[in-house]
C-alpha cells in the first residue's frame, strides 16, 4: 500500500466514528484492489488482488491469535 493510500484510509477511518472496524478494513481493502489494478506486471497484479480479497473474518482471525 503506498503511503498516500494509508493516509487516505486514515482520514477515512478516523472521519467515521460511527463505522464498524469491519466497515473500515473492507473499505481499506477496496481502495487497496483499486492499487493492485495499477500495476503493469500481471503475476504481482494477481499476488495483490489475492492478498487484498482477503475476507474480515480470516483477517479477524488472525490478528486475534495471542502473540508468543
Amino acid at each position: 500500500m503506498t503511503p498516500r493510500t494509508c493516509l487516505v484510509a486514515l482520514a477515512v477511518a478516523a472521519g467515521l466514528p460511527a463505522c464498524s472496524t469491519q466497515t473500515a478494513y473492507l473499505s481499506v481493502m477496496e481502495m487497496r484492489k483499486q492499487e493492485c489494478r495499477k500495476l503493469p506486471d500481471l503475476a504481482e497484479r494477481a499476488r495483490c488482488e489475492k492478498e487484498a480479497d482477503r475476507s474480515y473474518d480470516s483477517y479477524k482471525a488472525g490478528t486475534a491469535q495471542p502473540k508468543p
